[in-house]
């Protein structure tokens, strides 16, 4: 049988790719990224790119199709909403397999789904189910609880290394499944008529409770745990503190739409940018390591930012993805005859270049410099966001903050000001072909920023100094294995961030050359303080809704 795994890469879809191939089906999986499950294709799978977001994708991942597994579900990550990426891709995959006539349906959904309706993924759960029963699919539902991969992350680690366990509200029993065992149950339902236009629980031999789960934890580990139980109360507030936010933005875009420009976005996966086109920007599928995605992006174009770079998580080494990356974009643009390039470029990278992302970062300069391309480059030195995960939020919740080698005094910037120069570029010809330094007002070092972050939190810090040595013997652990690639190269990082020697430059000719005002340009310390200000006075008000007794269980 011919059978289309939705969700493959996921921790529950590839087990049941791995069953169904034992089971001697032909199995063929749905991915969003086919290079990243190349592990899917040595197993034997054949892989096809699809998107229950995108319908026109569907149509060939089900071409010649007997049967389909749907284990997908949205990822935390995902900036839309549950019923956007959940709901919207069930309606599109059911509509694409009546048009390619596969009535065979199997989908993993929820114990409990039509008992809380009022929680979204519940609510779709049910929703899928009740299609399901209307239609003329020969479906099978299977209703699981929860997995025990999922008990890992979430009692046994914390147990282990002594990390508080998170639990909420009353004790609930929950008949934790392997994930191995539920494939085996989706699989084998394409082999049994009896289970066609059939619901069935599908849970583990015996129901556990927090309680019960940390016990077990402490019995294997010889470990005592700690337990916050978090308060009703404070999920509900915490629930409406994230809906109040979008999700993370690049401001370039949002500047550039401001400043009266039509903006094309390239983006590997269109469903995860809706937010850019609530703004009034057109997407477009691309990947900088996909050449043929290029040209289609770069038609009718006038002029390129490039600020892409690659991401820690990226499987391959910097050199595959930035370097590569970057002379595939600039080979389009020359074929679409796009001229005016805007590139997004580092301090010192000249000065660095045994360090993988610094000598990228100078070899694409030496490469505009030589070519007829109507470039600016910005060189920044660090971003004041990075500021609040590797101090501010470790100094408020009396964590360490890890540092590197000597202190080097950095002058951060606020993404929105690198914004403003680089969109400024485009209007003003007196910045073609020519190369900006794009720094902050005042450079600060370690010592000066967690210095900063006591006053505004008033909490004390505790600092740990990484010695060099230890970073360079990481650096060789990581090297060896070609997964770690990318965390090795990236440890060389540590050189420029803790190597002593200042990242700040003389910004007045900058200003006037792209026409901004310097006293517009948000500084250190106010945006700290901002950033403390507005954490505070949420958690003051949080504290206030809570009892006596949860205030003193409180972890700030």
């Amino acid at each position: 049988m011919q059978v289309l795994v939705v969700g493959g890469t996921g921790t529950l879809g590839r087990q049941i790719a791995r069953r169904a191939l034992d089971a001697g089906h032909q199995v063929r999986c749905m991915v969003r990224t086919p290079r990243k499950a190349a592990f899917l294709q040595e197993w034997g799978c054949e892989l096809t790119r699809g998107d229950l977001l995108e319908p026109d994708s569907l149509d060939y991942a089900l071409d010649g199709v007997d049967a389909v597994i749907d284990a997908a579900t949205s990822r935390p990550s995902d900036p839309q909403s549950i019923y956007e990426s959940d709901w919207d891709g069930k309606l599109n995959l059911l509509r694409a397999c009546d048009r390619a006539n596969v009535k065979r349906f199997v989908f993993l959904s929820l114990l409990g789904a039509h008992r809380y309706r009022d929680v979204p993924l519940m609510d779709i759960k049910a929703c899928t189910e009740n299609l399901l029963e209307a239609s003329d699919f020969d479906y099978t539902i299977l209703q699981g609880a929860a997995f025990m991969q999922g008990v890992i992350s979430q009692f046994a680690i914390p147990v282990l290394e002594s990390q508080t366990v998170w639990v909420s509200g009353s004790p609930t029993a929950i008949a934790y499944m392997n994930t191995q065992d539920m494939a085996r149950f989706a699989v084998a339902a394409l082999e049994r008529p009896e289970t066609v236009r059939g619901t069935f629980p599908v849970v583990g031999p015996k129901p556990w409770n927090t309680g019960q789960l940390v016990q077990l934890c402490e019995r294997c580990s010889g470990k005592t745990a700690r337990v916050f139980r978090v308060q009703p109360i404070l999920i509900k507030l915490m629930q409406g503190v994230a809906s109040f936010f979008e999700p993370a933005v690049n401001v370039a875009e949002r500047l550039a739409l401001d400043a009266g420009h039509q903006v094309r976005c390239m983006v590997r996966t269109p469903r995860k940018a809706a937010f850019l086109q609530e703004w009034g920007c057109e997407l477009t599928r691309g990947d900088l390591l996909e050449p043929d995605s290029l040209d289609y992006a770069l038609d009718g174009v006038d002029a390129v930012i490039d600020a892409a770079t690659s991401r820690p998580s990226d499987p391959q080494s910097i050199y595959e993805s930035d370097w590569d990356g970057k002379l595939n974009l600039l080979r389009a643009c020359d074929r679409a005859n796009v001229k005016r390039f805007v590139f997004l470029s580092l301090l010192g990278a000249h000065r660095y270049r045994d360090v993988p992302l610094m000598d990228i970062k100078a070899c694409t300069e030496n490469l505009l410099e030589a070519s007829d391309f109507d470039y600016t480059i910005l060189q920044g030195a660090a971003f004041m966001q990075g500021v609040i995960s590797q101090f501010a939020i470790p100094v408020l919740e009396s964590q360490t903050v890890w540092v590197s080698g000597s202190p080097t005094a950095i002058a951060y910037m606020n993404t929105q000001d690198m914004a403003r120069f680089a969109v400024a570029a485009l209007e003003r010809p007196e910045t073609v072909r020519g190369t900006f330094p794009v720094v902050g007002p005042k450079p600060w070092n370690t010592g000066q920023l967690v210095q900063l972050c006591e006053r505004c939190s008033g909490k004390t810090a505790r600092v740990f100094r990484v010695q060099p040595i230890l970073i360079k013997l990481m650096q060789g652990v990581a090297s060896f294995f070609e997964p770690a690639v990318n965390v090795a190269e990236r440890l060389a990082f540590a050189e420029v961030t803790g190597g002593g020697q200042p990242l700040d430059a003389q910004m007045k000719s900058s200003y006037a050359a792209f026409g901004l005002d310097e006293a517009e340009t948000t500084d250190m310390e106010s945006y700290i303080r901002e950033y403390y200000d507005t954490i505070l006075k949420r958690l003051r008000e949080m504290e206030a809704d809570l009892d006596k007794d949860a205030k003193k269980k409180l972890p700030f």
